[in-house]
């Protein structure tokens, strides 16, 4: 391989672009009522009877990561259900805070 040499020489480049959009704002969501949709859904699964059902509930962005005192008509086995339905969870987007404590009350 011969030598390299540097003879000089001058580059030029250029470029043109644009780029056209709209900016579309997030809905507002209502984090407490998708919270309450989420202890629904546990409290489904697990043939939970109906009535109200008390949960405290913590949160870290997309998960939670604790599930306090609950009360699920008095039920323990039900009440471990919807405890593991609820470690499942997975949080949307919107759940953007680093912490969170939820005070959950479902009545159906």
């Amino acid at each position: 391989m011969p030598p390299v040499r540097d003879v000089g020489g001058i580059g030029i480049s250029g470029g043109f672009g644009s780029r056209r959009g709209r900016i579309v704002p997030l809905r507002t969501i209502d984090l407490n009522a998708l919270m309450r949709s989420h202890a629904i859904a546990a409290l489904d699964a697990c043939a939970a009877p109906t009535g109200t059902a008390d949960l405290v509930l913590e949160t870290t962005i997309a998960e939670i990561v604790d599930v306090g005192p609950l009360k699920v008509g008095g039920d323990a086995v039900v009440e471990d259900c919807v405890r593991e339905q609820l470690w499942r969870v997975t949080l949307e987007v919107q759940f953007a805070g680093e912490f969170a404590r939820w005070e959950v009350q479902v009545s159906r």
